[in-house]
């Protein structure tokens, strides 16, 4: 009986004992696909990732709450700090005018972004904004009797500000300008010089009917910011106050505004929709004989437009051009007198919730960054004119501009809905 019933045990356990081996050998073999599936997604994420990394080099950092609109942003000469301004706009009611933007300056330390220090309201019209030096900031501003001042602010106690009058209608320290005295004022718009030495801005009274086109007539005038002197001044082409003026790195050559139009004729080409009036950009050069260069000519308004720190390329959005919307000029420090154009994005005729509205070369200029209406940041390899990365608002936003820090590893956007994107490489 009891040999019965180890024959019968073992007719039992013996198939269990051989399902138990086969399940041990299918557990081992199912982990180790496991392991070998787990090590293929690893190779393929990290190869990804690799690929990624190369195509898309720049990271977004933490967006940061401008609280107004950020109209000229600047990073500070040590890359510590970033000051973000807002020129006055206003928002045309079937009720009235309503103020967006109060010519507020705000100063945002990377040390500690959450407390910004915010100076305030400037003047009546905000021109320019710049860094002296890592301790001292400069604001230059219009009041209402177009006068011109700038404030000059103590980064290490940001007390009151001493005060400089650059241009006063009433004392014209710039000698006599052409037009009627009471209708001379100071430009909306200016530009300082990379290290922060040159001011530069535009100074005339403004002619014509009430439609367009109208002339800014009067001049160019460059400022030495160490006791805030005119270094040289040119007469002005007429043509409308723009915000499109630049200087190279050096400080040695400055790109004026290209918003001249002329007269209907044979400046002027009609598209199937629009008129488009002929543009020139002048260049003056600041060397031991401060004079002016040529000129670019072509078609189409700009909306955006940068000059490349050495003053080889000029590069500008172009709206209704047959040769592209997005364009280079060769320049050569603007001394050639017909430089060449090659277009960087052929596309003529951008959509208009496409444009682009802001223009960004980095200090060594290997990186083009372009932001367009629709909240988009392309960012452009120099070396090639081909995008390599590009990213888009989650919602319809504007990009108001684009700046870059001084060692050309960081760059700022400033948005319509008063934020500011940061992009590291």
């Amino acid at each position: 009986m009891v040999f019965a019933w180890i024959r019968a045990d073992s007719r039992i356990v013996s198939p269990l004992l051989k399902w138990q081996a086969q399940a041990v050998c299918a557990q081992k073999s199912r982990g180790v696909r496991t392991r070998i599936v787990l090590v293929m997604a690893a190779l393929i994420f990290t190869c990804t990732h690799l690929r990624a990394q190369e195509t898309a080099p720049w990271h977004e950092m933490k967006p940061i709450q401008a609280g107004q609109l950020p109209s000229i942003l600047a990073f500070s000469p040590d890359d510590t700090r970033l000051v973000s301004a807002s020129r006055t706009r206003w928002l045309e009611r079937a009720d009235g005018r309503v103020k967006l933007a109060e010519n507020a300056v705000t100063i945002f330390d990377f040390r500690n972004l959450r407390k910004p220090r915010r100076l305030g309201r400037h003047g009546q019209a905000l021109v320019s904004v710049g860094w002296l030096s890592a301790q001292s900031l400069a604001v230059v501003y219009n009041e209402s009797n177009g006068a011109q001042h700038a404030a000059l602010w103590d980064a290490q106690t940001w007390r009151k500000p001493a005060l400089r009058t650059l241009f006063d209608p009433k004392q014209r320290p710039l000698g006599e300008l052409a037009g009627s005295r009471n209708r001379e004022a100071a430009g909306e718009f200016g530009v300082f010089s990379e290290d922060g030495t040159l001011f530069a801005s535009h100074y005339g009274y403004v002619a014509g009917q009430v439609v367009p086109p109208w002339h800014f007539v009067g001049r160019t005038v460059v400022w030495q910011t160490a006791d805030w002197r005119p270094r040289a001044s040119w007469n002005r082409n007429p043509g409308a106050d723009t915000a499109l003026i630049f200087f190279t790195s050096d400080g040695q050559v400055l790109a004026d505004s290209p918003a001249q139009s002329g007269p209907r004729g044979d400046d002027v080409r009609y598209t199937t929709t629009e008129p488009v009036f002929r543009m020139t950009a002048p260049f003056y050069l600041l060397d031991d004989d401060p004079r002016a260069g040529h000129t670019i000519q072509y078609w189409g308004p700009q909306p955006a437009q940068t000059l490349s720190s050495d003053g080889r390329w000029l590069i500008a959005s172009v709206m209704n051009n047959v040769a592209g919307s997005l364009i280079r000029y060769d320049v050569d420090r603007g001394s050639v007198l017909l430089p060449e154009s090659y277009p960087i994005d052929t596309n003529p005729r951008m959509r208009a919730d496409r444009y682009y509205t802001a223009l960004a070369l980095s200090p060594d200029n290997h990186w083009l960054i372009t932001g367009q209406v629709d909240g988009t940041i392309k960012m452009w390899d120099t070396d090639s004119w081909e995008p390599v990365q590009e990213v888009r608002a989650t919602h319809r936003t504007e990009v108001q501009v684009i700046a870059f820090s001084h060692d050309g590893q960081t760059f700022a956007a400033g948005f319509d809905d008063n934020t500011i994107r940061l992009w590291h490489l």
